[in-house]
């Protein structure tokens, strides 16, 4: 049967101030989606609708049959498992007048109606709390820490070090991050951006993806693809976060913040650390960028186009830090085929008052995506952490929505991450203010997608179709209750423990490539026998890969020295 799942899609990503389970899907309750009241014309872009067809032809007889129901093509957006044309209804004529008449055609298979993303961020007022080298309370195993850790609480709190213990990432796995798009030569993102292994930046497509320079990811803001095949056009192959790009003075960019949090370079010396940012120049999960909208505007078909790319192109994670009304099946399709491609899906659960009108946003909502709360250890309750504000036990903030969807939470409240940094960066006197505080829902589901990419990098195969159940499970199963005894409509399973998600995977000691227990002759010579080999080749193992850069090199001969210990 053919319907409209929603209506108004206002998703809302949140970015608020600073600081702050394992799903038993039986029991989750699949929020309704399913409604006959369009939104208004204000949360619809362009007056346009989604149009799927029952069967596929060819763009001129389809553009006739839909100038033949009073639209106009706009658009066509072919993905990898349907075809949609985006067509536009004329000034003046009777918007849902015009769709009932395309949803009761049996030629159709479906429409929706291109609605609009909106993403909110609440910019803090107050000065950053950045701490320096000798603030650091504790830094990574190897004793060398970022400088701003210790204002990381979310990481202290959540077990990141004990995590850390295990994988800092391994660079061949992808997280999609679909945002405003990022600072690409931030210093804590330059160097875990995903290389397009088979693109050049040379005006082609160079490996006839159907995407024109895509090396880093791509702006699908515009974007469409003809049915039946063909170039594309409308999007390009920057993901550059071009609304901050074009205002000197912005020193905030939600896209560069959730790249961050991700996967932020981690042990280099500057800035903050990324949940999935290595401990070496080399290792560390690598992030795609995907802009998919501004900080007013994501449409739903640069949302599901994205989506598709993400899911064609190796992504194991995707992040979306956003939501708000249901984009119908449109946007469930794509959920759905993303996570039975074995990709761990997750979103912003969303934030008090806006999004959804009631309850928990989409797609967060989404059985097959998970919907991320957040907690804080801030009183008073506020997006705005002021100087007197008192540490306290943690607490789920009132600005995190709730309901029976919300499957786990993570630290969302002044939370430390990349910003854009123009002209008005200077906070407070502290001048490398490349960082800054980001607040709710949107930052706490970066979090879990960067916990998501660390378990990707220890599993045994990280490409099977299972892969995201796995981790699904391990991440809500080891989860800090809290709240009411076990799952519950406020914190899901909990709030993640990284330590704990990670312990299973455990290998031992540092330098310890054949897990004796001993770091000594026996390790050097197992890397000698292997040495050269990569995580694609036969024989490569994940802890004989001892400083996680996907290579058996010099490299990992240097870790077997920095930790040698003769057997007794």
């Amino acid at each position: 049967m053919k319907r409209y799942i929603s209506s108004t899609l206002v998703i809302m990503l949140a970015g608020l101030l600073a600081f702050s389970g394992s799903t038993q899907h039986a029991t989750a309750q699949t929020p309704n989606r399913g409604t006959a009241v369009l939104p208004g014309q204000s949360q619809i872009h362009d007056r346009q609708i989604l149009v799927e067809l029952q069967s596929n032809g060819d763009a001129k007889s389809a553009s006739a049959a839909m100038a033949s129901k009073g639209v106009s093509m706009v658009d066509t957006l072919s993905l990898s498992y349907t075809d949609y044309m985006v067509v536009r209804v004329p000034d003046g004529d009777d918007y849902e007048a015009v769709f009932r008449r395309l949803e009761n055609d049996p030629n159709i298979r479906s429409v929706t109606p291109n609605v609009v993303k909106h993403i909110s961020e609440y910019i803090p007022n107050d000065p950053l709390f950045l701490g320096t080298a000798s603030d650091v309370e504790s830094g990574l195993a190897s004793g060398a820490g970022s400088p701003a850790l210790s204002n990381q609480w979310g990481l202290l709190i959540s077990g990141a070090q004990d995590a850390w213990e295990v994988t800092t990432g391994k660079n061949n796995i992808v997280v999609a991050v679909l945002d405003t798009g990022a600072k690409l030569d931030h210093e804590d993102l330059k160097n875990r951006l995903w290389n397009n292994p088979g693109e050049a930046k040379d005006g082609t497509d160079t490996d006839g993806n159907g995407f024109v320079d895509d090396v880093h990811g791509y702006d699908f803001q515009g974007y469409s693809l003809p049915v039946g095949g063909g170039a594309g056009s409308g999007g390009d192959g920057d993901p550059t976060d071009e609304e901050a790009k074009s205002a000197d003075t912005v020193f905030d960019s939600h896209g560069t913040s959730t790249a961050s949090i991700v996967a932020g370079q981690t042990n280099n010396g500057v800035g903050m650390s990324g949940v999935a940012g290595g401990n070496t120049p080399s290792s560390g999960v690598r992030l795609m960028i995907c802009r998919v909208g501004t900080a007013s505007t994501i449409s739903l078909a640069a949302e599901i186009g994205a989506i598709d790319y993400a899911v064609n192109n190796g992504a194991h994670v995707i992040t979306m830090s956003f939501g708000g009304e249901s984009g119908g099946d449109a946007e469930e399709n794509a959920i759905n085929r993303a996570w039975n491609a074995g990709v761990y899906v997750c979103a912003a659960a969303g934030n008090y008052p806006q999004g959804a009108a009631a309850g928990v946003d989409l797609p967060a909502g989404f059985d097959n995506c998970v919907a991320v709360g957040a907690t804080t250890i801030f009183s008073p309750d506020s997006v705005n952490v002021g100087p007197g504000a008192q540490v306290v036990s943690e607490y789920r903030p009132s600005y995190s929505k709730t309901g029976p969807e919300v499957e786990i939470c993570a630290p969302g409240t002044r939370v430390i991450s990349a910003a854009w940094g123009g002209s008005n960066a200077t906070v407070d006197g502290y001048m490398d203010s490349f960082q800054h505080q980001f607040t709710g829902t949107s930052a706490a589901t970066p979090v879990v997608a960067g916990l998501a990419a660390l378990l990707y990098s220890v599993l045994p195969d990280p490409e099977s179709v299972t892969a995201n159940q796995t981790v699904r499970d391990r991440i809500n199963s080891t989860a800090k209750d809290l709240g009411q005894a076990g799952r519950d409509e406020q914190f899901g399973f909990g709030r993640i423990e990284m330590g704990e998600a990670l312990a299973a995977f455990a290998t031992g000691k540092d330098g310890d490539a054949n897990g004796d227990g001993f770091v000594d002759e026996a390790d050097l010579a197992l890397i000698i026998a292997n040495y050269g080999k990569r995580s694609t080749d036969a024989g490569y193992t994940a802890q004989m890969d001892l400083n996680s850069d996907g290579v058996i090199d010099e490299l990992d001969v240097l870790e077997i020295g920095k930790y040698y210990e003769a057997a007794p």
